[in-house]
């Protein structure tokens, strides 16, 4: 056998042969000349899927099934190829109504994502007669066929909400009742519409009180009026009532109390007791957040914490697995509430240790991960600025799911946002979303993520936010008025001067230093932010606190709103949900997912219906034709050069491996240009014989399930709500007169100034004598309307506070897009 140095020898003479020369030449040339043909190819073939893609575009339209007049409606447009490559392309749409005019007719381009946002603003001059259909048109231009969708979209009128107030809760026969009505739009909580309404007292029994009923125009919103109780009324629980004219608005009712005849005044006396800080063993109540857990991934779970009486209780403690170890910290805040992160097993069950208070010996069992569950939703502190996107965190169980996250305000669709989940190196990962929002959203936001994979889509996850409002700054004003004036400044947050809209209650400012138990009812920013979508609003113990811009403002409204338990969540599957009862987990009462009983729909309006459009079941049977036309039409030239670059590969393997085995030439310098070449051919004649594996569609795309609700189901649906509101709402000839001479006169002050109402207010510079009940002694003076100019100042005669006599002022004020709940100490 040879040594290695005789066959380095051997090597080298063979090399500097002239066959050996000419033979490496010939493979260096052939296997330049492969590539060339190979890569020449390749581009040829991707040039031409890009044409064919590009000529077969994708286009996914989402966005509110109705229009409503008063608000913008909000449309996502995204457009691809068909493998999912983004298109810039213009797009052309329009809005007509069903007589054939239209309203919008524009042109925008889309951004390199292929993204457009499509506003219907909310000044448009929309029909609103019961019957008003309109319909959207949008054509993205581009390709052999433009893509374009028809959407009919039925038009309702605008939405108005009601709120009421009374000078005080309860009131004794003889009495005179005041009281006081706000009036504006469900979407931006604005004013801006005189509307004809009217008050009616009903007794116990529900019966119209005598004379007790009024009627007239509403100013910047506000209604007010007044009634004597009769001296011989029995005690028991009253109702005002306020009502609309053809369901502007749904009929806002107030209960208040007619207390009995005056008992003997006696001192109060106070009554030392130290609370103990635990009463039996505790309830906790677990809340994941979106609904239910999902294995494998992070969750963050809410938890509410209460003593055997249903009071709050502040606990510390470690969750653990049925091993014993720690997998989580647990700690509340003083109010009982808290969150913690876990990422749970399915097979496995965590129990809540609580180690403070010492001695509770109870641990709580956390609801078991759901296999069902696909996403978890992370929205990180749920409180989000004034003018500020929503913006959080989806993560998913696996990639690639077609999601559509819609935000209602008050049951309408404001906003919507589209997501697949991307492709993740790791389980679980974030996705991250924002949903812009315009600026005149406020209040609690319900985030629902629903799958689009089937049609229907199912909801996933849901959850309760809060975006502040923009808000007033009220102040009093500086110097010394005169007389017995008390001025005050209304401003923006610019410090700007405003006009405004305020109502005050005035109580004496010596009686009592906290503000709630002074407070006959919720604050103007409670029942415009928070009603409607809670239950029970009055479970947030300090709106001024949990309603403020601050950190920990923000932080306790957060764990308020993350333990309501989302109502359109659905059950686990029935296997899971045996799985999860054998493990020891109960679905009776709050812990799991049953419905916790604070949390509603808010009944006085159905939803708004959701579309969404996507081609790309049709447009994928057309691409494929297209790609076997592409692949039957190839010209000989073409398919001879393929299977040559083929063959000739193969040969060239073959001939490099015979010069290897005959000693001619061999080494590196051969082999590495033959083995590239050979690839090239090989995988160019696999993409042309089978163009789609370029590419594949299957796995560039991922389609939505269309959604186009019934609309002549919707429709009957918002008939039966509007019947099932107007009831109780008799024909009255005085209101439509009102309606009719408002519609005549065009809103013209001078002539509507005998329909408004007229303002009951009273003061009274004496304190009055403390009556029996809640509420304590009656205010010093009401205000149902004050009214502040455009300088932003508004003058209060007979409330400058004595000497020695402070005063409380509650104001309520409303203006420029803008609402303000606040308290002002005179002194």
């Amino acid at each position: 056998m040879p040594s290695i140095a005789a066959s380095s020898v051997l090597r080298a003479h063979l090399a500097s042969t002239p066959v050996a020369r000419g033979a490496s030449w010939f493979v260096a040339l052939a296997a330049f000349t492969l590539i060339a043909v190979s890569v020449g190819s390749y581009f040829y073939h991707r040039r031409q899927l890009d044409s064919i893609a590009a000529k077969h575009l994708r286009l996914v339209v989402a966005g509110s099934g109705q229009l409503q007049v008063g608000m913008p409606s909000v449309y996502n447009l995204q457009a691809t190829t068909v493998t999912g490559v983004p298109w810039a392309a213009q797009v052309e749409w329009s809005l007509s109504t069903a007589d054939g005019k239209r309203l919008v007719d524009r042109k925008e381009p889309t951004d390199d994502q292929g993204r457009l946002t499509m506003v219907v603003p909310a000044d448009m001059d929309l029909p609103t007669r019961s019957d008003g259909q309109s319909q959207l048109t949008v054509t993205v231009g581009g390709g052999v066929n433009p893509p374009s969708v028809v959407l009919p979209l039925p038009i309702r009128p605008a939405s108005y909400l009601t709120r009421l107030w009374l000078d005080r809760r309860s009131y004794r026969a003889g009495e005179t009742i005041y009281y006081r009505s706000l009036t504006v739009s469900r979407y931006n909580l604005i004013a801006h519409r005189t509307l004809p309404m009217e008050f009616e007292i009903l007794d116990p029994k529900l019966l119209p009180l005598p004379d007790s009923r009024i009627d007239g125009l509403t100013n910047q919103g506000v209604g007010n009026g007044s009634f004597r109780l009769s001296d011989s009324l029995p005690a028991g629980t009253y109702t005002l009532v306020a009502r609309g004219l053809d369901n502007v608005f749904p009929e806002e009712r107030l209960a208040f109390e007619v207390i009995g005849p005056a008992t003997p005044h006696f001192p109060a006396k106070t009554i030392t007791e130290e609370i103990p800080k635990r009463t039996g063993a505790p309830h906790v109540d677990f809340y994941p957040e979106g609904g239910n857990m999902a294995a494998g991934i992070e969750n963050r779970v809410y938890f509410a914490a209460r003593d055997a009486k249903g009071q709050p209780m502040e606990i510390r403690g470690n969750i653990v697995d049925s091993k014993g170890a720690s997998v989580a910290t647990v700690e509340s805040s003083p109010g009982g509430l808290g969150i913690f992160t876990l990422m749970p097993d399915a097979a496995e069950t965590y129990l809540l240790k609580i180690v403070s208070p010492a001695g509770i010996n109870e641990s709580p069992r956390i609801p078991p991960a759901s296999s069902d569950q696909k996403i978890t939703i992370a929205t990180g502190r749920g409180v989000f600025a004034s003018g500020a996107p929503l913006e959080f965190n989806v993560r998913a169980v696996k990639d690639r799911l077609p999601l559509v996250i819609t935000a209602r305000l008050r049951g309408m669709l404001v906003s919507q946002q589209m997501l697949v989940t991307s492709s993740q190196d790791q389980q679980g990962k974030a996705n991250t979303v924002s949903i812009p929002l315009d600026d005149q959203v406020a209040g609690v936001i319900r985030l629902t993520v629903h799958d689009f994979t089937k049609s229907p889509p199912k909801v996933l996850a849901e959850r309760l936010v809060y975006r502040q409002p923009r808000r007033l700054v009220i102040r009093v004003a500086e110097g010394k008025e005169p007389g017995d004036e008390l001025a005050l400044f209304v401003q923006n947050e610019k410090g700007r001067p405003v006009a405004a809209v305020l109502g005050l209650t005035v109580l004496d400012g010596g009686k009592d230093k906290t503000s709630r138990p002074n407070r006959s009812w919720p604050d103007l920013l409670h029942v415009l932010l928070l009603d409607g979508d809670l239950e029970n609003p009055a479970a947030l113990e300090n709106f001024h606190l949990n309603l403020s811009d601050t950190d920990a403002a923000a932080a306790t409204l957060d764990l308020e709103l993350g333990c309501q338990r989302p109502r359109t969540v659905e059950k686990p599957s029935a296997a899971n949900r045996t799985q999860m009862e054998k493990s020891g987990f109960s679905f009776a009462g709050r812990t799991g997912t049953g419905p916790a009983p604070w949390l509603r729909l808010d009944p006085e309006m159905p939803p708004s219906p959701f579309v969404l459009f996507d081609n790309l079941n049709e447009l994928q049977a057309r691409y494929e034709a297209t790609l076997s036309e592409y692949r039957a039409k190839r010209t000989h030239v073409v398919n001879a050069l393929i299977m040559l670059s083929f063959f000739g590969g193969l040969a060239l393997a073959l001939l490099v491996t015979m010069l290897a085995l005959l000693r001619i030439v061999w080494g590196s310098r051969l082999w590495l240009p033959t083995v590239v070449a050979t690839i090239c051919c090989v995988v160019v004649t696999a993409v042309s014989n089978e163009p789609s594996r370029m590419k594949p569609v299957e796995t560039a795309t991922v389609g939505f399930a269309p959604c186009v609700p019934c609309f002549d189901a919707e429709h009957k649906e918002q008939n039966r709500w509007e019947s099932a509101i107007s009831e109780s709402m008799p024909a009255d000839s005085k209101l439509r007169n009102l309606a009719d001479k408002l519609s005549k006169t065009g809103g013209d002050e001078e002539k509507l100034k005998s329909d408004r109402f007229i303002v009951r207010q009273y003061a009274s510079p004496d304190i009055a004598r403390s009556i029996a009940g809640e509420d304590g002694a009656k205010p010093l003076a009401w205000y149902p309307l004050v009214m502040a100019g455009t300088d932003g100042r508004v003058a209060l005669p007979g409330l400058a506070p004595a000497a020695g006599r402070p005063v409380r002022l509650f104001i309520d004020a409303h203006g420029d897009g803008r609402i303000e709940s606040c308290e002002l100490l005179i002194k």
